[in-house]
């Protein structure tokens, strides 16, 4: 991008928006960072991302999208190779302001368009047009799919952090409660006025995000059961069941998966 004036953010002016492409070979991460003048669009061709943003947590899958508002404080992370792309959105474009930082659609389409922007050598007019047609595309945030509020309570923080970085961690409250030097009841206290809800549903519904991102990677249903810490595949299919409203193996095929991601 040639043409610019001082305003202030990584998009000058005439562009609505700005793309970058990623890829990485193995586990990445990036700090907690915001941007003051952009929306940011995180959209994976494959993979999966982690997202942070406004005390929830949850994962983008191919199809998807995670909307960063412009100054919330987000992360973001992968877990294994990943090629994803990241747009900056102008947040002083009057026909695009996304309420909340959370989950949205990347109909193909759109997905496409960008991709092609990012690899060929567009004149400016042909920019400005195919990203006025990239706005109309683009879809206002909703609530992500499977996404886990993260308890804020400093004296919980390392069985939260613990858990989020390996959901298979058994330990019960009692075991945990002894780890952090508390009782079980300030433990199951501090989770409740965290959350909303108790431990044991709250690592659940983190288990069935973890989960989910597995089936969609590809991973088998047994095998996913045993990497979110269930012993029984068929507890983990009841539970998996009670959780999304769909079956394990509905989410694994190829098909079902794309009818899922298309209306999250």
């Amino acid at each position: 991008m040639t043409p610019g004036t001082d305003r202030p953010g990584l998009v000058p002016d005439p562009y609505l928006f700005g793309s970058v492409m990623f890829e990485t070979t193995g586990a990445a991460g990036w700090d907690p960072h915001r941007h003051a003048h952009e929306h940011q669009l995180l959209w994976p061709v494959t993979g999966v991302l982690m997202a942070r943003a406004g005390g929830r947590a949850w994962q983008v899958l191919p199809g998807q999208g995670a909307w960063f508002r412009a100054g919330d404080l987000h992360t973001v992370s992968v877990r294994g190779p990943a090629r994803f792309g990241i747009t900056y959105l102008r947040s002083d474009v009057a026909r695009f302001r996304p309420e909340v930082s959370g989950s949205t659609v990347v109909v193909p389409a759109l997905r496409e368009l960008l991709i092609h922007m990012n690899r060929e050598r567009l004149d400016l007019a042909s920019q400005l047009r195919f990203q006025q047609v990239c706005i109309d595309l683009f879809r206002p945030a909703n609530d992500p799919i499977l996404a886990v509020p993260l308890p804020d309570d400093p004296r919980i923080a390392p069985m939260v952090s613990t858990l989020l970085d390996d959901c298979a961690d058994s330990r019960s409250i009692e075991q945990w409660a002894e780890f952090l030097g508390l009782s079980s009841r300030t433990v199951a206290r501090a989770m409740t006025a965290s959350v909303g809800m108790s431990f044991g549903r709250w690592r659940r519904l983190l288990r069935m995000r973890d989960a989910y991102a597995l089936l969609a990677d590809g991973e088998s249903v047994s095998a996913t059961a045993w990497l979110v810490g269930y012993l029984s595949t068929s507890a983990f299919i009841a539970a998996f069941r009670d959780v999304t409203g769909v079956t394990p193996t509905a989410v694994a095929s190829d098909s079902a998966r794309g009818a899922l991601l298309a209306y999250p």
